[in-house]
């Protein structure tokens, strides 16, 4: 039997370049995932881009959630940077 679909909502902002204060100012990009999940309950990630950098957060609600997460960390962290190396891209 297959998995029950489950849902999810994805927002994406991305700010136009500009200055400030005399300054060049990059785009930042928000990307916000939200999504109910068997083991974890609801997870929200957010991806937020600014410059060279991205800055990954999950959170998830279920206590459960968290361990599992928690364990996963070293890999998500390694393969975000696989991902995101070649762009020059900065994973915190």
């Amino acid at each position: 039997q297959q998995g029950k679909n489950r849902p999810a909502l994805i927002q994406v902002y991305r700010d136009k370049p500009g200055n400030s204060n005399g300054a060049e100012k990059p785009a930042d990009t928000w990307i916000r995932v939200v999504s109910e999940t068997e083991n974890a309950g609801l997870v929200v990630s957010s991806f937020h881009q600014h410059g060279d950098t991205l800055d990954v957060r999950i959170n998830p609600e279920a206590e459960e959630g968290i361990g599992v997460f928690r364990e996963m960390l070293p890999e998500l962290r390694q393969r975000l940077h696989e991902l995101w190396e070649e762009s020059g891209v900065d994973v915190q």
